[in-house]
């Protein structure tokens, strides 16, 4: 598996309106103790992770995530940036991640920024 594999597929998981590949996508790239972290809350594990993309997708339809730059790796960690763009391809919200990938490679945590970096 190549390094930025995971990382992909975590950025994928907000872009697929599909829930079943939803769910293949997070099992490629977390573990059960994985979790994401932001500006007022903490979802950790698979099924946390798989209602609020759910969610996402019911209230932001036809939307989807984007990485805007290079992934940028520091030993286990990866920064990058996303925009979420609408069905029309404009940019409606602007965030940066910090990843930290477990010794499997799979992500450990997600530490969301919310706006432009």
């Amino acid at each position: 598996m190549e390094a930025m594999d995971p990382v992909r597929a975590h950025v994928a998981v907000w872009s697929e309106p599909n829930a079943g590949r939803r769910a293949d996508l997070l099992r490629q790239c977390w573990t059960e103790q994985s979790e994401i972290i932001g500006p007022g809350y903490c979802f950790k594990g698979h099924q946390a992770v798989l209602d609020e993309a759910a969610r996402f997708h019911r209230d932001q339809p036809g939307c989807r995530a984007v990485a805007t730059i290079a992934f940028d790796r520091h030993g286990r960690w990866v920064r990058f940036t996303i925009a979420m763009v609408n069905p029309q391809g404009e940019v409606v919200q602007e965030w940066w991640d910090v990843v930290e990938l477990d010794s499997d490679g799979r992500i450990a945590r997600v530490i969301t920024f919310w706006g432009r970096l």
